[in-house]
């Protein structure tokens, strides 16, 4: 297996440079990971399953403790605030920000930056390409005015002031278009 990346154009540099970017294959959801563990172990699944969410809310717990929480081999879980003050002395404002922020160990950077294998792909065109569509309020069989939607992809940026460009809705009765 290897890493799969293609190379994309900086839009903010001049002069011109590209970097490479990863293009993930899948995405590994928590119970592929547990199925996994389990099938190399022999603990039953319900038991992996207990064990792994257990240990995902003593880490919101110690988190919400004011604590950082560093799992050897893994990563360093810890807090932090974002917020603006005017002074030294001033309280938070109402829209302060609690973040969890999550380091990743210098074992396991070393170990897989040392044990990766890399693949340059060719990025089969510049178009827009869309992965998820969400329907936030409403359903995506029957779309109203107000609906909201996410898009989620790569290449997902268009210019307004060009007509041919954004996210167009067809209607599947009459062909016609609305942006």
């Amino acid at each position: 297996m290897s890493i799969d990346y293609e190379v994309t154009l900086n839009k903010l540099t001049t002069p011109a440079s590209y970097s490479a970017r990863v293009k993930p294959k899948n995405t590994v959801v928590l119970d592929d990971l547990l199925t996994a563990i389990s099938a190399s172990c022999t603990l039953a699944p319900s038991d992996v399953a207990a064990t792994v969410m257990n240990f995902i809310t003593q880490v919101k717990s110690e988190l919400l403790k004011g604590n950082s929480v560093h799992i050897d081999g893994l990563a360093t879980f810890g807090t932090s605030i974002s917020a603006k003050m005017a002074t030294p002395t001033s309280d938070l404002p109402v829209d302060y920000q609690v973040k969890v922020n999550v380091n990743a160990s210098r074992g396991l950077l070393d170990e897989v930056r040392d044990a990766a294998n890399v693949t340059r792909i060719s990025a089969p065109s510049l178009a827009p390409d869309l992965l998820t569509l969400t329907a936030v309020t409403g359903t995506l069989t029957s779309l109203l005015v107000n609906n909201t939607l996410t898009l989620e992809g790569d290449r997902l940026s268009f210019d307004p002031s060009h007509n041919d460009e954004g996210v167009f809705f067809v209607k599947v009765s009459d062909g016609t278009a609305v942006r």
